[in-house]
C-alpha cells in the first residue's frame, strides 16, 4: 500500500524536478540518489519534532520524479529501436527458431554482448545507438521469433480443458472453494484421462484457476480484516519495542496467531510484508544503510582492478577490500554486500559478464549420456551425472561445471530422446523418509559448520535412491523445506 506524498515531501521532489528540468541531471534516475537523500533528511527532521513521514522506495521516488518532470512538460525519453538494431535483433531471432539456443534468454545474452559491439563500431561514424537493457532485448529477440512462427513449448490448453477449469474456477467465485490451492487437487483429477499424461504443471493450473475466478467477480487479493489487522498490529509493536530484532523474526509468531485466532489463510510472505508496511507506519527506519562517500571510494579502487584484470575474481578482491574499508574508519558491511556492489560497480566500469551458457562441443559429450539415460542405462539421474561430468572431464571452455548443473543439462537432452519429465507427487513412503529427514535437521540445525540443510538433503536423495524413488537434490531440499513449515504448522 502506498502512502500520498506530502506537500513537504513535493516540495523537495519539485527542487530536484527543476534542476532535470536546467540539465542539472542527465535523467531522473541521476537525481535519484540526491533525492532520496534530500526525503531521509526530512524524514529525520520530522521524527525530531514528533512527526512521521513514511518511507518510501527508489521505485517510488523515480516513479514521482518521472512523474512531476512529464507534468512540467518534459517530453518522455524512449528512443526507438535504429535500422541496425532491428537487423540484429531479427539475425538472433532467425537463430532462435532455427534450434541454435535451447532458450530465448541465451539468444539474448549473445545478443546483447553484439549490440554493445555495434555501440562502439557505429560511434566514430557519429551513429548514436543507445545502450538496450537485458530486458528490453529479451523482449525484442521474442517478439521477432514468435512472428517467424517460433514457439516456446509451453503447452496451450484445449478448449475441453478450458472449460474443465472453468467449472472449478466458477466453484472458487461462488465460494465453494477457498482459493486456487484449494481447488487444485480436484481440478488436476479432472483434467487426467486414461492414458494420456497431464500437460500442465501445478502453477500453470493455479494460474488458470485464479484468471477463471478474477473474470467472475472473485478478487485476487483478499483484504485484511479488522481482527487481522489487529494481530498484525500486535506483532508490529512488538518488533518497535525490541521484542524482535525485525519483523521478518515475527513472521513465523504471527501466522502462528493468525491461524488459532481462525483468521483467512495467508501465507507466510504475505505475513512478512504486512508487517513490514505497519512497522514502517508506525515510525521504523529502514534498515539499509547508504553507502558514503568513502565507503565508495575505497570500492571504486578495487572495482578499477576488477575491471581491468588485475583481480581474478570478485571473491578474492572482497578481503583486502573489506579490511582498506575498516581500516579507513568505515562501518563493517557484510561480504556479500561488498561482493555484489564491486560486481555492479566493475560491469558499469566495463568488466564484461560471464556467460555459463552451454556450448556446442560441451552439449555433444552430454547428449550419449543423456541418449542412455533416456534409455533407462542409468539408475537415476545422479548417476547420469557423474558420468557426464566424466565425460566433460578438463574440456572446461568457460570454466568447471557443476553437478546440479549436468543434472538439469542432461534431464533437457533426455527429454529430446523421448523421456518424459519426472515430476510426480509425493508417495506416502516419500513423505516419511522426508519427515524423518527434517527430524535429523532439527536436531543438527545448530551446527552451522556442518551445513546440515545440505546434509540433509543429500541423504534424503541417497535413502530415497535405495527405496527405488528417483528426486533431483533441488526436489528434496524443496520438499524438506515445506515439509519442516507443515510439521511446525506454518503451511497446509
Amino acid at each position: 500500500m502506498s502512502h500520498p506524498w506530502r506537500a513537504e515531501e513535493t516540495r523537495v521532489m519539485v527542487r530536484f524536478v527543476r534542476a532535470i528540468l536546467r540539465g542539472g541531471y542527465a535523467s531522473a534516475k541521476e537525481a535519484l540518489p540526491d533525492s532520496r537523500a534530500a526525503l531521509d533528511a526530512l524524514r529525520a527532521q520530522a521524527r525530531r519534532a514528533g512527526r512521521t513521514i513514511p518511507a518510501r522506495t527508489a521505485r517510488g521516488v523515480l516513479g514521482r520524479l518521472i512523474g512531476l518532470a512529464r507534468a512540467a512538460g518534459r517530453p518522455p525519453r524512449r528512443i526507438g529501436f535504429t535500422a541496425e538494431e532491428r537487423g540484429l535483433f531479427a539475425r538472433y531471432a532467425r537463430l532462435v527458431r532455427a534450434g541454435r539456443y535451447r532458450h530465448v534468454m541465451d539468444a539474448a545474452r549473445e545478443c546483447v554482448q553484439a549490440h554493445e559491439r555495434l555501440r562502439r563500431r557505429a560511434a566514430p561514424r557519429g551513429v548514436r545507438i543507445p545502450e538496450r537493457s537485458m530486458s528490453a532485448v529479451f523482449q525484442a529477440v521474442e517478439q521477432r521469433a514468435r512472428k517467424l512462427g517460433w514457439s516456446s513449448g509451453i503447452a496451450d490448453w484445449t478448449p475441453a480443458e478450458d472449460r474443465v477449469v472453468a467449472r472449478f474456477g466458477r466453484g472458487i467465485a461462488v465460494g465453494r472453494y477457498h482459493d486456487a490451492l484449494a481447488a487444485l487437487p480436484d481440478c488436476r483429477r479432472a483434467l487426467v484421462h486414461p492414458g494420456r499424461p497431464l500437460r500442465h504443471t501445478d502453477k500453470g493450473i493455479a494460474a488458470r484457476l485464479r484468471r477463471h475466478a478474477h473474470a467472475l467477480g472473485r478478487s485476487v487479493y483478499t483484504p485484511w480484516s479488522r481482527d487481522e489487522n489487529a494481530v498484525a498490529d500486535r506483532f508490529a509493536t512488538a518488533v518497535l519495542r525490541g521484542e524482535y530484532p525485525r519483523a521478518t523474526a515475527a513472521t513465523d509468531d504471527c501466522l502462528r496467531a493468525l491461524r488459532h485466532a481462525g483468521c483467512c489463510r495467508r501465507s507466510r510472505a504475505e505475513v512478512r510484508r504486512k508487517l513490514i508496511w505497519r512497522t514502517r507506519t508506525l515510525g521504523r527506519e529502514p534498515r539499509y544503510e547508504h553507502w558514503s562517500d568513502r565507503e565508495l571510494a575505497i570500492l571504486d579502487r578495487f572495482a578499477r582492478r576488477l575491471a581491468d584484470g588485475r583481480c581474478p575474481s570478485a571473491e578474492s578482491a572482497v578481503a583486502p577490500c573489506r579490511r582498506a574499508m575498516l581500516g579507513g574508519g568505515c562501518a563493517a558491511r557484510p561480504r556479500i554486500g561488498i561482493r555484489n556492489k564491486l560486481l555492479r560497480r566493475a560491469h558499469a566500469l566495463g568488466r564484461p559478464r560471464r556467460d555459463w551458457s552451454w556450448t556446442e562441443s560441451e552439449l555433444r559429450r552430454l547428449d550419449a549420456v543423456a541418449r542412455d539415460y533416456a534409455a533407462h542405462g542409468y539408475p537415476n539421474i545422479a548417476a547420469a551425472a557423474d558420468a557426464g561430468l566424466r565425460a566433460l572431464g578438463r574440456h572446461r571452455p568457460k570454466g568447471p561445471r557443476t553437478h546440479p548443473g549436468v543434472q538439469h543439462a542432461i534431464l533437457s537432452l533426455a527429454r529430446k530422446h523421448g523421456r518424459p519429465r519426472s515430476w510426480r507427487l509425493w508417495t506416502p513412503t516419500e513423505e516419511r523418509v522426508c519427515d524423518s529427514w527434517v527430524r535429523w535437521y532439527e536436531r543438527h540445525r545448530h551446527v552451522r559448520r556442518y551445513k546440515p540443510a545440505q546434509e540433509a538433503a543429500r541423504g534424503l536423495q541417497e535413502e530415497l535412491q535405495n527405496v527405488g524413488s528417483e528426486r533431483t537434490l533441488g526436489a528434496c531440499r524443496l520438499r524438506l523445506h515445506i515439509r519442516r513449515l507443515y510439521l511446525h504448522g506454518l503451511a497446509s
